[in-house]
């Protein structure tokens, strides 16, 4: 084995135990020997967006993709970053490719899904979500990503009602897929389905004053005033507080 090999392997070993900084190192010390080996600049874009230095990652992506074929981790961490230096269309092209089967391991479909909603890919992320719903059907979070593709692509609340009930079958103490199905039921007149899914949630969670509003309604069309008088409480708090910020809202609700 020659010492360029050495230094491959040693620095991919050191980049799975994750010993970010001793990867690069490698990387680098082995591209001074070989500045065209693929694989080097590959490891290098890989671990550069991991510490996130986007700019030699971005240079080094560059580099390994007119050598080699990138693999889906490249991939996806050069989509990744092309999104977050604004160029959304280079990352929709990477992304789409990922999203063909076949060329993402079920393990990062979770977040092939999140990124391909970011970017408004919203029947592909549902695509990714139901492949994975068939490759893993006890991972709750894909019936719960694929009711929230559906209600984006504006699907009936029947159909979305159908994910989230799975989801809440095979996570019944998460209080997101509890609310998101109360908000459906809401949608389907529902209301006492909807107020039996909300008794035993911690509405001071709820931040979404759409589905407060709604919730309340339903609370008292089944006259459950104990349950109502709970969301107007909280509806009276945030209707006081100053408007959340995106990381104080709760994204996922279906409001």
């Amino acid at each position: 084995m020659s010492r360029l090999e050495c230094m491959v392997r040693t620095a991919l070993d050191c980049y799975e135990r994750g010993d970010l900084f001793g990867a690069q190192r490698l990387a680098r010390e082995g591209l001074q020997r070989d500045s065209d080996h693929g694989g080097l600049w590959q490891l290098l874009g890989v671990v550069s967006f991991q510490l996130e230095q986007w700019s030699d990652a971005l240079e080094a992506f560059e580099q390994a993709s007119v050598r080699i074929p990138l693999n889906a981790v490249a991939r996806f961490a050069w989509a990744d970053l092309c999104l977050r230096i604004g160029q959304e269309s280079d990352a929709r092209t990477m992304l789409r490719f990922l999203a063909i089967p076949g060329q993402c391991p079920t393990a990062m479909l979770p977040d092939l899904s999140r990124l391909l909603g970011r970017v408004g890919e919203y029947r592909r992320a549902l695509q990714v979500c139901k492949r994975l719903i068939q490759r893993q059907p006890w991972y709750h979070p894909a019936y719960y990503g694929a009711a929230f593709y559906l209600r984006k692509l504006g699907k009936s609340p029947r159909r979305i009602a159908l994910l989230l009930e799975a989801a809440h079958r095979l996570a019944p103490t998460a209080a997101t897929y509890r609310i998101s199905l109360a908000m459906t039921r809401c949608r389907q007149r529902q209301f006492a389905a909807a107020v039996e899914l909300l008794r035993p949630v911690d509405v001071t969670q709820i931040r979404c004053l759409t589905c407060l509003k709604q919730f309340r309604r339903a609370a008292m069309q089944v006259i459950d005033f104990a349950l109502a008088a709970r969301i107007h409480e909280q509806i009276r708090v945030l209707s006081q507080s100053p408007p959340a910020s995106d990381s104080q809202s709760d994204p996922d609700l279906f409001s």
